[in-house]
C-alpha cells in the first residue's frame, strides 16, 4: 500500500511538457480553453444562427426557399 502512495505522489510532482518558463505554464494551462472557446464558439453559430444557406433558383418564392433551408 506505501507502494501505491509513492507512485501517486511522484505521478503529482511530474512536470508535463518541460513547462519551465511562465510563457509555457500560461501555454499549457490556457490553451485547451482558448481552443474550446472557439469550438464552442463555431458550433454554437451554426445552431443558433442560420445553419446553412442554400442556393435555390430564382424562380423559388420566399416560402419555397424558407422550406429548402428547413429541409437541408
Amino acid at each position: 500500500m506505501d507502494k501505491l502512495f509513492t507512485l501517486i505522489d511522484d505521478i503529482q510532482h511530474v512536470k508535463l511538457g518541460g513547462a519551465d518558463s511562465y510563457a509555457d505554464q500560461l501555454n499549457c494551462k490556457y490553451t485547451v480553453f482558448v481552443l474550446s472557446l472557439f469550438a464552442f464558439i463555431a458550433t454554437a453559430r451554426v445552431y443558433i444562427s442560420e445553419p446553412i444557406s442554400c442556393y435555390c433558383p430564382t424562380e423559388f418564392q420566399s416560402s419555397q426557399v424558407a422550406f429548402a433551408e428547413k429541409v437541408s
